[in-house]
C-alpha cells in the first residue's frame, strides 16, 4: 500500500500544474507585446534605410543672375544613390523691362507633385555615398536677367534606390526667387502645392 502511496505521489509530481487564469492571460499578452515590439521595430528600420535627399540653393554664382545659382543635392540617408541627376523645372517665370509696359510671363502646366520635366543638369552623379554631396546648375536660359521679377522654380532630383533594376524614383523641392535690400538674390524653399 506504501508503495501505491509512493508511486501515486511520484505520477503526481511529475503531472503538470494547471497555471492559474492570470498567468495565462499574461503569457498571452506577453506573447502579443513582443510580436509588435518586433514588427514596430522592423517598420523603423525600414524606414530608416529609405532614401533621404535634401536640396539646398547657394548663392548666384553671377549676381545679377538668379538662375546661376547652384543646387546642392545631399544624401542623408543610410544607402548610396545611384544615377542621381537633376532637372531645374520652371514653374513661374516672370520679366518686366525697367520702365517699360507690360511684361513676359512664363508659366508651365501641372501639379509640382507630378511634374519632373525641365531642363537637365549636364552630368550625372553616378554614386552618391551616404553623408556625400552633389552640385547641379539650374539650366534655364534666363534671356534677360536684369528684367527677372519674380520666379518659382521646382528642382527634380531623380535617383535610383538600389543599382539593378532600373527603377527610377524622384524628389522635387519648389523655390521661390527673391530679392534682398542689396539687389542680391536668393531662393527661398516653399511647401509643393497642387494648382
Amino acid at each position: 500500500m506504501e508503495r501505491e502511496l509512493e508511486k501515486q505521489r511520484e505520477r503526481e509530481k511529475n503531472q503538470p500544474k494547471e497555471k492559474p487564469f492570470y498567468q495565462k492571460v499574461g503569457g498571452v499578452v506577453g506573447g502579443l507585446a513582443a510580436t509588435f515590439a518586433t514588427l514596430f521595430g522592423v517598420c523603423i528600420g525600414i524606414l530608416n534605410v529609405l532614401p533621404r535627399i535634401s536640396i539646398a540653393p547657394q548663392s548666384p554664382l553671377v549676381s545679377s543672375d538668379a538662375f546661376s545659382a547652384p543646387f546642392v543635392v545631399s544624401n542623408d540617408g543610410y544607402l548610396p544613390l545611384y544615377d542621381v541627376h537633376c532637372r531645374c523645372s520652371p514653374r513661374r517665370v516672370r520679366y518686366k523691362k525697367p520702365g517699360g509696359k507690360g511684361g513676359l510671363d512664363i508659366e508651365t502646366e501641372g501639379s509640382d507633385e507630378t511634374a519632373t520635366g525641365g531642363f537637365e543638369a549636364p552630368f550625372t552623379a553616378e554614386k552618391l555615398s551616404p553623408g556625400q554631396k552633389v552640385t547641379f546648375p539650374c539650366r534655364f536660359p534666363n534671356e534677360f536677367p536684369e528684367w527677372l521679377v519674380a520666379a518659382d522654380i521646382g528642382i527634380v532630383v531623380v535617383y535610383r534606390a538600389i543599382p539593378w533594376p532600373r527603377i527610377a524614383r524622384h524628389q522635387m523641392n519648389r523655390f521661390s526667387m527673391s530679392r534682398d535690400t542689396q539687389g542680391q538674390y536668393h531662393w527661398l524653399e516653399e511647401p509643393l502645392q497642387s494648382r
